[in-house]
Formats: structure tokens, C-alpha cells, sequence
């Protein structure tokens, strides 16, 4: 299945300037805040003002932090000498990412669910939820690990690379790089990789990402999961709006 569907297909075709974009994020904004049946008035000082807006305003970001809230009843992958799981890192990140966007003008919805794409019928369905929502990018956030406890570093997927998902990828990658890696040398970078068997990815109809920040299981990435949280929050968040520019 394509991400890259219906306005985000004529996006790609037909590209638009920054404040162009700025201002039917703007409309879209105003037509979701209005009862439905009301007419969308937009005075001049309006338009004005939403051509001077940031190319991200008002674009609507999904946050899904990896696996069920609390661990329940899955916690994703631990570390249990440390006594960390993996929820609730990306719940951390995925928190913080939420503010930092939501500071630079972005609409932001957070959703933690055992329930990906119907699969468990008793929580709420994350991917429906963000297609009903019509975000404008989905970000999914993970922590890695591995068999022999060594891997290090952060790595993002997305269903096709050479799509918006995949510039989404490249940018927030790129961020991380710029803002985590300085942090200690030995924090590689994976890379940005197409994954067309995760249903976050699978079945968003907006460009999706999934970002594994780190192995949760290696003790030097651990202590950076657990340290710099804001870091990697602010260096998703980072990339996020550059990938709107």
C-alpha cells in the first residue's frame, strides 16, 4: 500500500511554496474548529497573517510512543538489570516531543495502545485513530535492542524511502546525529531503512516514521535513553518541522 495518497500524492507532483502551505494548513485548522454546517469566514488580516506563518503551523502531528501504556500488557523490549522498559522511555520521548511541537505551532495528538491496527480489539486502534484525525505525518517511537547486548546506535524506518515518509526519516535521523551523537562518539547512525511490515507504517495513509532511538539494552545507549530524553525530544521535533519547510 502507498503512503502517499490523496493531497500528500498531489503534494508530491504538484510542490507548493512555505506560506502557501502555511495557509491551507491555516484553513484546515479553521474549517476543523467551526461547526461543520457554518460557512468558513476568513478576514483579510487572517490571510495575511497566515502567509507570515511557519510552513509547520498548525500541521497535525500523531505521536504513538512503541507498545502498551504501563507494560500491560505488553512492555516492548527491557532491560532488566536497569530496570527499564521500553514503554515507558518512548512515552518519556514521545511526551516531550508532543510539547516541543506543540510550542512551535503544530497540532499534536499522543497515543500509547496495545491495539496498532485492530489487532486487539480492546484498545484503542492507533493507526484509525490517525487516519480519522487526517494527520499530516505519524511518528512512531521505539527503543531497540539485541540478541548479544552490543548494538548500538539510532536507525528510523519507512514503508517506501524514496517518499515523504522518507524524507520525514532523513530529517529526524539527521537531527538525532546533530543533537544526541555529540553526546558520545560511539552512538552510531544506522541509517534511514523502508520496513513494509509494520503496521504503523502499513497502514497510515499519511507519510509514517518509526524512530528506534537506542538499544534499550546496551548500558552506554541506556544512559543516553534515560539522560537525554529532552534531547532526543527536541531533535525529533527538529526534524519534523525541517522535514515541513
Amino acid at each position: 500500500m502507498s503512503e502517499i495518497k490523496g493531497f500528500y500524492a498531489l503534494q508530491a507532483r504538484y510542490p507548493v511554496s512555505a506560506g502557501a502551505q502555511a495557509l491551507w494548513n491555516y484553513l484546515m485548522y479553521r474549517a476543523n474548529s467551526v461547526w461543520w454546517a457554518m460557512p468558513l469566514l476568513v478576514r483579510n488580516d487572517e490571510i495575511q497573517g497566515a502567509l507570515n506563518m511557519k510552513p509547520w503551523a498548525c500541521m497535525r502531528v500523531f505521536i504513538n510512543p512503541g507498545h502498551a501504556r504501563g507494560g500491560l500488557p505488553d512492555p516492548g523490549a527491557v532491560n532488566e538489570a536497569l530496570g527499564l522498559k521500553e514503554c515507558d522511555i518512548a512515552m518519556e520521548i514521545g511526551s516531550k516531543t508532543a510539547r516541543f511541537l506543540e510550542r512551535a505551532g503544530c497540532q499534536v495528538r499522543l497515543l500509547q495502545s496495545h491495539n496498532l491496527a485492530g489487532e486487539s480489539p480492546g484498545f484503542q486502534n492507533v493507526t484509525a485513530e490517525a487516519n480519522d484525525w487526517w494527520a499530516d505525518l505519524f511518528v512512531s517511537i521505539h527503543c531497540n535492542a539485541s540478541r548479544l547486548h552490543n548494538a548500538r546506535g539510532f536507525e528510523s524506518y519507512c514503508y517506501d524511502v524514496d517518499s515523504e515518509a522518507g524524507k520525514a526519516a532523513f530529517f529526524i535521523q539527521q537531527e538525532i546525529y546533530k543533537g544526541v551523537r555529540p553526546l558520545d562518539e560511539g552512538f552510531w547512525d544506522r541509517g534511514v531503512k523502508s520496513e513494509r511490515s509494520f503496521a504503523v507504517l502499513r497502514c497510515t495513509r499519511m507519510p509514517a516514521v518509526l524512530v528506534e532511538t537506542g538499544f534499550i539494552d546496551n548500558e552506554q545507549d541506556a544512559r543516553l535513553l534515560t539522560e537525554h530524553g529532552e534531547e532526543f525530544a527536541a531533535a525529533i521535533a527538529r526534524g519534523v518541522t525541517d522535514w515541513r519547510q
